[in-house]
C-alpha cells in the first residue's frame, strides 16, 4: 500500500456523517493498494485481472467532521464502489434530542438511531416500541401497567387524544411482532413508525415546556 499522503488543497465530494451526501471535503490524506492477478481458464489458457483500494481522509469544508472514504475498482466490475466511514445516518437525530431531561430516553433514542444507521431493522422497530413505552410513562402512565392500558391512561388524562391513540396502537404492534414474530419492517415502515414516536416525544416532552416558557415571557395585557 502506497505511503499517506498530504493532499490538503484537493477537494473531493463525500458522504458527511453529519452533513449528508453530496458535500464538499478536503482529502488530508490519502493511501492506495494496487492489485493483480491471473485467472487460469484452463491449462494453456488465462487472463488477468487487476483492481485498487483507496482510502481518503476526508474533512467536511461544513462541518470540519473528519472521516474515511474507501473506493474500490477491479477489471470485471463496472463502476468503482465507494463506502464511508463512520456509516452515514439513515435517518438524521433531530435538533432537539439534547433538550430531554430524561438521560434514559435519551439514550434509548441513540440507541435505536444506531440501529438505523447499521440497518439493524428488527432491533430498531423493538427499540422504537421501548421508546414509546419510556414515553408515556413519563407523561404519567403507570409503569406496571400493559401497553394498551397506558394508552388508555393517557387518553383519560388528556395527554393523547383519541386520534393519537389510534396513530400510537399500530407501532406497540410493530415493536410486539418484531419482538415476538422476528418480524423485519422495510425501511419506508421504520421511517413511519420514528416519524410518529419522534412527534409523540416531541409534543409531550419538548414542545410543552418550550410553550411554557412562552407564556412566561408574554408581556401582561
Amino acid at each position: 500500500m502506497e505511503t499517506l499522503k498530504s493532499n490538503t488543497l484537493k477537494i473531493r465530494q463525500g458522504h458527511c456523517p453529519k452533513c449528508g451526501a453530496g458535500r464538499n471535503a478536503n482529502v488530508i490524506g490519502s493511501a492506495r493498494e494496487q492489485w493483480d492477478d491471473e485467472v487460469l481458464v484452463s491449462k494453456t489458457e488465462s487472463y488477468e485481472i487487476y483492481g485498487y483500494e483507496t482510502y481518503r481522509l476526508l474533512k467536511c469544508c461544513g462541518c470540519n467532521t473528519i472521516y474515511i472514504q474507501r473506493e474500490e475498482w477491479f477489471s470485471e466490475g463496472d463502476d468503482a464502489i465507494i463506502t464511508h466511514w463512520p456509516s452515514p445516518a439513515r435517518r438524521q437525530r433531530p435538533n432537539w434530542l439534547r433538550e430531554l431531561n430524561d438521560n434514559d430516553l435519551r439514550c434509548l433514542l441513540e440507541e435505536v438511531y444506531g440501529a438505523l444507521d447499521a440497518d439493524y431493522r428488527v432491533l430498531a422497530a423493538i427499540g422504537a416500541r421501548t421508546v414509546l413505552d419510556r414515553t408515556m410513562v413519563l407523561n404519567g402512565a403507570k409503569e406496571s401497567s400493559w401497553f394498551p392500558q397506558k394508552l388508555a391512561e393517557l387518553q383519560e388524562k388528556n395527554v393523547i387524544s383519541e386520534h393519537e391513540k389510534v396513530l400510537l396502537e399500530p407501532l406497540i404492534k410493530a415493536g410486539n411482532a418484531a419482538a415476538h414474530q422476528a418480524w423485519k419492517p422495510t425501511p419506508d415502515q421504520l421511517n413511519t413508525i420514528m416519524s410518529v414516536i419522534e412527534g409523540f416525544v416531541h409534543r409531550t416532552l419538548v414542545q410543552g415546556k418550550a410553550v411554557d416558557v412562552l407564556k412566561k415571557d408574554l408581556p401582561p395585557k
